[in-house]
């Protein structure tokens, strides 16, 4: 059989002895020592116990139950509270077993031994409870290294967790953001502005409105530049206009999710800044407008450069069951619209919108419409001679009775047509229409001209010079009875080929009037360009001629030129017998107005010509 010795971890095993006894302190020494422990420390009393248990450190206890200055069973007590100490095995020692050994066994010690001692017994109990004590300080360092590496584990988790947390934070900031100015996007706004439209939220969204800036010729300032340098110019342009929104309680500033103060402004893309802003009364919106777009046009001085880019703006309130998709339409279409009238801003119109709902389906409608000749038709307004009163010629004017949207006037339909395309189509129509009826009181006997108005885009039509002229010969009309009417824009684009057209059309014979006179902006030189053979003075100056006299010495002023160049008259919008007179006495030509007669239908024009 092996020694006592050999089952035990010797090279380290620590016993801790309390015993007030001498001679049972030397007993347990010796059998310690045989057992090849040799670190023991031995205490008379429980005086300083807990303090050299901590200090020591022991692998085994032996506590005299009998030793006064303390209690052997409030140290096991102790010690099964401690994390030194749960796992640490207890010998109680004593001259009898008593009520309190049992229950400081009960309360974690391991064994008892009676004194006096008896050698082969305490080997015993001292090598089953080391053996004890070595399994329990494997499985204590079996916990600790796994501990350890749970603790490594889970420093390393939270780490990855962290540091996954600041990729998906920095990938959700990219995603909502744009990348040189740090901006919020796109993105981030349509979710701000969706918040707008919840449940919850439904009236934080009335009469707000939206506002883009549109930066011009940052496309230059990028192809002169180059990339790196426009973009730190785009940069600087954002961080001056979102530092000029901010003085302004008006403007929302933008929240979202993690991003509670991301400032005023988003950026669609690289040229346009939006802005939103709270109910504000018309005239305060406007000087909000008008002043970012001074402030924010001054030159940026870069890199001892001064740069300019003009900027436009257009802006569009919300509607009632409106959306974020429309809202944003809106105010793109309303900077669309400022753009191409060249105006600073633009507040949204729906008139001026020529994607709206209601113009998609009147553009099918007007297309069915001139394709199935339905619901378009005529009218024919009189002009009289102003000194004999009978009626010289009529203008031809377009209606529309829509069947949803009712009867529409000529100027919406026009407007419509140009916008998409429709105008060839619709003109061919008119004129196909109106030559048809005007046969009619041409066969009748009645010699009077006949008006028609033509967009600026017709002149530009390849067809339309041809197709005239094949009306003419299909219906039988003297070239000379036909007046075309243009007013003075049509020089304003491609004014040569203009110039040309229109002379082709008096070479066949055709008659030229000057439409809206005294409301463009070079009205005499384009009348000494253009071979006008009648002018019609504007409405405007007509309405308050008996009582203007600036009007009065306007129309005054261009009939007497008129005579001098001899173009005939025709003042338009006579709607009271003085205007009547006064025209008369001025020298007019010609008058036109409800007064006089309203618009008719082919046939009432027929029984009009008739009757006179």
């Amino acid at each position: 059989m092996l020694p006592l010795s050999s089952l035990l971890r010797t090279q380290s095993a620590k016993v801790l002895v309390v015993d007030g006894q001498d001679t049972n302190r030397n007993l347990l020494s010796r059998i310690l020592s045989s057992l090849a422990i040799e670190q023991v420390c031995s205490l008379v009393d429980y005086h300083d116990f807990k303090s050299h248990f901590l200090s020591f450190l022991p692998d085994l206890l032996v506590l005299d139950f009998d030793v006064p200055c303390g209690s052997a069973e409030s140290i096991v007590e102790w010690l099964r509270l401690q994390p030194q100490g749960y796992l640490v095995p207890i010998i109680i020692s004593g001259g009898k077993q008593c009520e309190g050994v049992d229950r400081a066994l009960e309360k974690g010690a391991n064994d008892y031994i009676r004194t006096p001692f008896v050698t082969a017994q305490v080997a015993v109990s001292i090598n089953n409870l080391m053996q004890l004590s070595n399994s329990n300080y494997d499985a204590a360092n079996r916990e600790r290294f796994f501990d350890h590496r749970l603790q490594l584990s889970v420093k390393a988790l939270q780490s990855e967790i962290l540091q996954r947390n600041q990729v998906e934070q920095e990938l959700h900031f990219q995603a909502h953001h744009e990348y040189h100015s740090r901006l919020p996007n796109r993105i981030f706004l349509h979710k701000v502005l969706e918040g707008f439209f919840t449940d919850n939220n439904r009236d934080l969204y009335e009469n707000k409105t939206l506002a883009i800036f549109h930066l011009h010729q940052f496309n230059e300032i990028n192809n002169t530049l180059g990339h790196s340098r426009a973009d730190e110019i785009l940069v600087e342009m954002a961080l001056r206009f979102s530092a000029l929104c901010q003085r302004y309680v008006e403007i929302i500033p933008l929240q979202y999710g993690l991003y509670d103060q991301a400032g005023p402004v988003a950026l669609l893309d690289r040229t346009h800044f939006t802005i939103a802003l709270k109910d504000t009364q018309a005239y305060r919106l406007e000087e909000i407008i008008e002043q970012l777009l001074t402030d924010s046009s001054q030159p940026l001085h870069y890199q001892g450069m001064q740069i300019e880019t003009p900027i436009s703006v257009g802006f569009a309130s919300t509607l009632v069951d409106d959306d974020v998709t429309s809202w944003m339409r809106r105010a793109h279409v309303a900077l669309e619209f400022a753009e191409q009238e060249k105006q600073p801003w633009a507040g949204y119109s729906e008139k001026a919108d020529r994607y709206s709902q209601k113009k998609l389906t009147l553009v099918a409608d007007l297309r069915n419409a001139i394709a199935c000749d339905q619901g378009l038709f005529l009218h024919y307004q009189p002009q009289f001679d102003c000194r004999s009163g009978k009626i010289l010629g009529v203008e031809v004017l377009l209606r529309w009775n829509h069947p949803i949207y009712g009867p529409l006037p000529a100027d919406e339909i026009v407007a419509l047509a140009e916008q998409t395309g429709l105008i060839q189509p619709l003109t061919h129509w008119v004129i196909s229409h109106a030559f048809s009826q005007y046969q009619k009181v041409l066969t009748a006997g009645f010699e009077i001209t006949l008006s028609i108005n033509l967009s600026t885009l017709n002149l530009w039509q390849n067809n339309l010079l041809q197709d005239i002229a094949q009306q003419l010969e299909l219906y039988d009309i003297p070239a000379g009875q036909l007046i075309l009417e243009v007013t003075e824009t049509v020089l304003l684009k491609k004014p040569r080929r203009s110039l040309d057209f229109l002379r082709c059309l008096t070479a066949l014979g055709i008659r030229i009037a000057l439409d809206d006179f005294g409301t463009g902006f070079s009205s005499l030189a384009y009348l000494k360009k253009m071979p006008v053979s009648e002018l019609k003075i504007d409405r405007s100056f007509i309405q308050e001629l008996c009582y203007s006299h600036e009007d009065q010495v306007i129309v005054e002023t261009i009939i007497a030129m008129c005579k001098g160049l001899g173009v005939e008259v025709v003042a338009e919008g006579v709607e009271d017998r003085a205007t009547q007179l006064k025209l008369e006495a001025l020298g007019c030509d010609r008058l036109q107005g409800y007064f006089l007669a309203k618009p008719l239908l082919g046939s009432d024009l027929l029984l009009r010509l008739a009757s006179q």
